[in-house]
């Protein structure tokens, strides 16, 4: 349909909710529009009739929960009925749904295991500090391997990072 983007497909439709497998390239549109591709209307066309109305609604972020940056590709649970919006949402809110990335990194990890990131963040305008003031912001990041790339080459990490305040915390 777009030539030369990849397509975001529905690997799985559960009660109330479908996963959307998002390319690079697309957008998980839940406000505005930024004139990219935007993953609603792929659903408004590749989901059946009764499976739709959520993603028509703005006022429901066209059921998505969650987002990823428009250059990332993941999966998003998406809701594909009201029902399946509050049972996600409710999910969210109270930590019962974790988002985890997963990072390549160049350069070797300098630590191993497991390191949490408490701190409190102030939301100011375009950008956040860390302040006294701000709101409690907690990030996991697990190191899961290093790697070097032959006798001369770099070296590499992947790390997994759990977040889990919102996206102006990370």
């Amino acid at each position: 349909q777009f030539a030369g983007v990849e397509m975001p497909s529905i690997p799985c439709h559960l009660a109330g909710m479908c996963l959307v497998l998002k390319p690079p390239g697309w957008e998980v549109d839940t406000e505005g529009d930024s004139g990219i591709l935007h993953l609603s209307g792929f659903l408004q066309q590749a989901l059946p009739p009764s499976r739709r109305a959520v993603a028509f609604r703005p006022d429901f972020s066209f059921g998505f929960i969650h987002r990823l940056d428009t250059p990332s590709s993941g999966l998003i649970l998406t809701a594909t009925s009201f029902e399946g919006y509050a049972w996600l949402e409710w999910q969210m809110y109270t930590y019962e749904i974790g988002r985890e990335y997963h990072v390549l990194g160049h350069g070797s990890a300098a630590a191993h295991g497991h390191l949490a990131v408490v701190r409190r963040i102030l939301d100011a305008g375009s950008t956040a500090r860390v302040s006294s003031r701000g709101r409690p912001a907690e990030s996991h990041i697990r190191f899961l391997a290093s790697s070097r790339r032959g006798p001369s080459g770099g070296s590499f990490c992947h790390v997994a990072i759990r977040i889990f305040t919102g996206r102006r915390h990370q």
